[in-house]
C-alpha cells in the first residue's frame, strides 16, 4: 500500500503551497501568462490530440488506479524478463522463422497489448485531474503550474516504486507515465499557441526536451544496469514462486493468451512459408503480406508505427540529416488534431511513405466486425482525407489477426497490402537505446535484408533509430534504404532498383543530435 496518501486523497492538496510560493516568487511573470477565458476551451489534455481508446482511466477510483499501477509494474517486469529471453535466443543465431514464431515472442506481443491498455488508463486518470485544474481555473492556470503538478505526480510515483519488489524496475516503468503526461501538457500548450494565444508561457521546447533528458539521466545514474540486475534476480526468484503469486499469475495469463498469437506468427514465419515476395498484391495469401525476407540483399526499409507523436519531428530531422526515406504507419486517431497532423503532413512533404496502422490501435481478433471496419475501412477514409490518397499498405496492431481470413480479407478489400517485419527492435519495452541498437544489429547482420520495426512515439527510439541508421549508412555496409512502396514496385517489376552507395560514394554528414553521444 502507498505510504504517501496523495493518490488516495487527491493529488493536488499537497501541492497548493508549492504553487502558491511559485506564484508569489514569480507573480509578475505568471500574471502575463494568464489566458483569455475562452482561449482554453478548444484545447484539452487527453483530447483529440492524445485520445485514449476506451475512457477507462476517467472512471478509475484512487484505489483502482493504485492496483493498476502495481499490475503495470508487474507487466513491465515480465516484459524485461521476456526481452532478456528473446536476446538470449537471438544470441544463439536462431533462424528468424523460429525466433519470431517462438512462445517468447508471442508472449511479448500479447504483453504489449495488455500494457498499452494499462498505460492508457493510468495516463488518462492523471490527465483528468490536470484537466479539472484547467477547467476550475477557467484556463487561468499557467503551463508552468501544470508542469509543477506533473512533477508532483512523478515524486509520488517514485515513492510508490520504492515499495515494489524490484524498485529500480518500477521506477523505469513509471517514468513512461510522466513522459506521456509531459507530452499532453506540451500538446495543450501547442494547441493554445495555434489558437493565437499570445500570452502563452513559452514552455513548449522545455517540455519536449524533458523526457529525452530523462533517458540520459537514466544512463548517467546506471538505472539501466540496475534494472538488468533486478531482471536476472527476478528470473531466478519468480520461477520458484507459487502459481498464485501475482507475478506468476501475470505470466501464466500472458502465456495462455499467446497461443492464438503464436498461430499468427506461425502463419507468417512457419517453416513452409513462402518467402519469394514477387507478384505482391492485396490478398489473404502469402503474396498479400510483406515481411522483408524476400527483399534483395542489403535492401532495408525503416518503418515507424503508432505516430504521429511528440517525437516524430525529431525522427524526421534525423532522417533528413542522413538522407534516408522511411515508411510511417500512422494511427488515424492521431490525425484528428492540428499539432500531430502537422507532423504527419511534414513527413509526407519530405518524401516519406505514409501507410495505415488502423484507427485506434485495437487488437483486431478481440473486437467485433463493426470495430474492425472502423479500424480498417474508416481509417483508410480518414487517411485519404488527410493525405489526399487512399493507403496502399496496412499494418495490423501487434501483427494480430494475420491467420484470420476475415480480417485479412477486409484489408485486401480496401486495396491494401499487409506489411509485417523481420527485425523487431522491441523499442516499446526496452528503454535503453544501446541495447535496442545492438538487438537490431544482430538481426540485421544475420538477415541482410528486410523490414525494421520502430515506434516514433518513444523517446529511446529517437536516439536508437539515429544510431542504427548511422551504422547502416556506412558505405562499407552497402545498405540500400527503401520505402515499402518502392521495394514492392521493384519486386513486382514496376520499377528498376536504385544501386546502393559504394565505398567511394559521398555520404551526408549527420547533424548533431539533441541528445548526448550514446
Amino acid at each position: 500500500m502507498l505510504k504517501n496518501p496523495l493518490l488516495k486523497t487527491g493529488l493536488w492538496i499537497a501541492f497548493g503551497a508549492v504553487v502558491s510560493l511559485t506564484a508569489v516568487s514569480d507573480m509578475s511573470q505568471l500574471q502575463t501568462n494568464r489566458l483569455p477565458a475562452t482561449a482554453f476551451e478548444g484545447c484539452r489534455l487527453g483530447g483529440t490530440e492524445h485520445a485514449r481508446s476506451n475512457g477507462m482511466g476517467a472512471r478509475l477510483s484512487a484505489s483502482e488506479s493504485e492496483a493498476l499501477l502495481v499490475a503495470y509494474y508487474q507487466g513491465f517486469s515480465l516484459g524485461e524478463r521476456l526481452k532478456s529471453r528473446f536476446d538470449d535466443v537471438l544470441a544463439q543465431k536462431t533462424p528468424t522463422r523460429k525466433l519470431y514464431s517462438s512462445d517468447t515472442y508471442a508472449q511479448l506481443m500479447v504483453l504489449r497489448d495488455r500494457q498499452e491498455a494499462r498505460i492508457d488508463a493510468l495516463v488518462e486518470y492523471f490527465e483528468v485531474e490536470l484537466q479539472n485544474s484547467i477547467t476550475r481555473s477557467q484556463g487561468q492556470i499557467s503551463i508552468r503550474e501544470l508542469m509543477d503538478r506533473v512533477s508532483g505526480i512523478e515524486a509520488e510515483l517514485n515513492a510508490h516504486a520504492k515499495e515494489m519488489g524490484y524498485p529500480k524496475t518500477a521506477s523505469l516503468a513509471y517514468s513512461v507515465i510522466i513522459e506521456d503526461l509531459e507530452a499532453s501538457v506540451n500538446q495543450y500548450a501547442e494547441c493554445l499557441a495555434q489558437r493565437s494565444v499570445s500570452n502563452l508561457f513559452p514552455l513548449s521546447s522545455q517540455v519536449a526536451s524533458g523526457s529525452s533528458s530523462r533517458i540520459e539521466k537514466f544512463k548517467r545514474e546506471g538505472l539501466f544496469a540496475d534494472v538488468a540486475r533486478e531482471t536476472r534476480a527476478a528470473e531466478l526468484t519468480i520461477g520458484t514462486q507459487a502459481s498464485t503469486a501475482p507475478e506468476r499469475v501475470e505470466e501464466n495469463e500472458v502465456l495462455e493468451q499467446s497461443k492464438s498469437m503464436q498461430q499468427d506468427l506461425s502463419e507468417i514465419f512457419g517453416a513452409n512459408r513462402v518467402v519469394n515476395e514477387n507478384s505482391i498484391r492485396p490478398g489473404v495469401d502469402a503474396r498479400g503480406n510483406v515481411t522483408g525476407n524476400g527483399f534483395p540483399t542489403n535492401a532495408w526499409a525503416f518503418t515507424f508505427d503508432d505516430g504521429p507523436g511528440k517525437n516524430t519531428p525529431l525522427v524526421l530531422d534525423h532522417l533528413q540529416d542522413l538522407g534516408i526515406k522511411a515508411t510511417f504507419f500512422v494511427l488515424a486517431k492521431n490525425l484528428q488534431g492540428p499539432v500531430l497532423r502537422a507532423h504527419a503532413l511534414r513527413a509526407q512533404a519530405e518524401g516519406h511513405a505514409m501507410a495505415s496502422h488502423s484507427y485506434t490501435h485495437a487488437n483486431m481478433p478481440k473486437v467485433g466486425p463493426a470495430t474492425q471496419r472502423r479500424e480498417i475501412r474508416d481509417a483508410a477514409v480518414d487517411f485519404r482525407n488527410r493525405f489526399g490518397f487512399r493507403p496502399k499498405f496496412y499494418r495490423l496492431p501487434y501483427g494480430a489477426g494475420m491467420s484470420i481470413r476475415s480480417i485479412r480479407a477486409q484489408i485486401a478489400n480496401e486495396g491494401m497490402i499487409h506489411v509485417f517485419w523481420n527485425v523487431d527492435t522491441l523499442d516499446w519495452q526496452d528503454r535503453n537505446p544501446v541495447s535496442i541498437v545492438e538487438r537490431a544489429k544482430t538481426q540485421i547482420n544475420q538477415l541482410r535484408r528486410g523490414v525494421i520495426l520502430f515506434h516514433d512515439v518513444h523517446d529511446q527510439t529517437v536516439i536508437a533509430s539515429k544510431k542504427l541508421m548511422e551504422f547502416m549508412k556506412a558505405p562499407s555496409k552497402g545498405t540500400r534504404f527503401v520505402t515499402i512502396p518502392e521495394i514492392v514496385d521493384e519486386l513486382n517489376g514496376v520499377s528498376t532498383p536504385i544501386p546502393a552507395p559504394t565505398a567511394t560514394a559521398t555520404t551526408v554528414a549527420p547533424a548533431p543530435v539533441r541528445y548526448s553521444d550514446w
